[in-house]
């Protein structure tokens, strides 16, 4: 039992970071204990997928590809006609492609698309 408190505040640090937590700010959190070696260089080290990244990794795990309907030509057209000028690229009609397969809830498919558009 005394065991584990000591390894309490390592596992909360380790949790935050595996959250999102910044790994080189300072949190006081103890001194990890002996048997568990503290490695913050390995965690700089991974390596996070880019959104576009992300997308094409859904997809091709859910087996999804880019087929557009008279709809998307009617919406195109409609859209020109508006007088804007919106062309998807491949990434962005897999986004459409993954939304209408429902492999992703709407909320997480926009922040994935919003930082895709922040990417390029």
């Amino acid at each position: 039992m005394n065991r584990l408190r000591r390894l309490l505040p390592f596992v909360q640090d380790q949790a935050r970071i595996r959250a999102g937590a910044n790994p080189h700010r300072a949190v006081p959190v103890g001194d990890p204990p002996p048997d568990f070696p503290l490695v913050p260089h390995a965690v700089a080290k991974i390596r996070l997928l880019s959104a576009e990244e992300q997308i094409r990794v859904l997809a091709k795990k859910h087996d999804i590809s880019v087929a557009r309907t008279a709809l998307d030509d009617w919406a195109d057209d409609v859209t020109r006609l508006a007088g804007d000028d919106v062309r998807f690229d491949e990434v962005q009609e897999l986004v459409v492609a993954l939304r209408r397969a429902r492999v992703v809830d709407g909320v997480e498919l926009t922040r994935l698309h919003s930082r895709y558009l922040d990417e390029r």
